[in-house]
């Protein structure tokens, strides 16, 4: 399995802002190898969704507040092991849909749907609702009331089993009139990693190669003191998954994390020690 961790660590002095919001930009991805589709909105409405690429094991989640008619069609519809809607199925009908008003999903077998109203949200965010019931931003601040993408993606990911998303796809309104194209993406969004940090610059200087890495990743740090750091990976769900603690001597080092034994996804890297934080998202594929 090849593995590529991506833009890692290249610094001496440390200031990392938060993500931008794509929830404007169309045709984006956040993984192409990921099975996981999600489309997210508020209005509800009709959703056809057309599975026009050859994903196998595909699995599609879907988030609104108001009530869905959720429709699979295309060539590779039979690849759809998992249509999963989660959300509060309300009755405000704002897309004009005809009775019964409640969500529906057709075009796979029974045993693949499944609807659940308001579970409660796997990620906890101070900036989204603590059950999953609408998203309609790939913002990381307060959702008035819905999800936040991090959430959304949370869910998803532990309810379907994978460390990263294909896209999520998120607007306010009711779904697009006509049927929308799995092999058009939609937002990346975000991801329940932490992203933005402000770290106290100057204490080392750090650099990583190879990149992309393989079996493992090395680490030349610079300390000005003989120190402990903590070197922490957590994976997409917010589990640590590697742990190790690497004594430093004043002056050069260097050491190796091993990302041979890691699944296919994104993850943080959470580098502390002597009042030093440093986190960067790493991809291993």
């Amino acid at each position: 399995m090849r593995k590529t961790a991506t833009s890692f660590f290249s610094f001496a002095f440390l200031l990392f802002a938060a993500a931008p919001d794509l929830s404007a930009q169309g045709g984006l991805f956040c993984d192409t190898t990921s099975n996981i589709c999600i489309y997210s909105n508020y209005d509800g409405g009709t959703l056809t969704i057309n599975v026009d690429q050859n994903i196998p094991n595909l699995k599609i989640g879907i988030v609104s507040y108001e009530y869905s008619v959720i429709n699979i069609t295309g060539t590779y519809a039979g690849n759809v092991t998992k249509v999963w809607y989660a959300g509060y199925d309300g009755g405000n009908n704002p897309c004009n849909l005809n009775p019964p008003y409640t969500t529906s999903i057709s075009g796979v077998p029974n045993s693949v749907d499944t609807i659940t109203l308001y579970p409660p949200a796997t990620v906890s965010d101070p900036n989204g609702y603590t059950s999953i019931i609408c998203g309609y931003s790939c913002g990381t601040g307060n959702q008035g009331g819905c999800n936040t993408a991090q959430q959304i993606a949370g869910f998803f990911m532990n309810k379907f089993g994978g460390n990263n998303i294909r896209f999520h796809q998120t607007n306010y309104n009711c779904w697009p009139s006509t049927a929308v194209n799995i092999s058009a993406g939609g937002n990346c969004c975000q991801l329940p990693l932490g992203t933005s940090v402000t770290e106290r610059p100057g204490l080392y200087e750090v650099k990583h190669y190879p990149n992309p890495a393989d079996e493992s990743l090395t680490i030349e740090l610079s300390s000005p003191f003989a120190a402990e750091t903590r070197a922490v990976i957590t994976d997409a769900l917010g589990r640590d998954v590697q742990i190790s603690t690497i004594s430093l001597q004043a002056g050069p080092n260097k050491f190796s994390l091993n990302t041979g034994s890691l699944a296919a996804g994104m993850y943080v890297l959470k580098l502390s020690g002597e009042g030093q934080t440093v986190y960067r998202k790493i991809q291993v594929n």
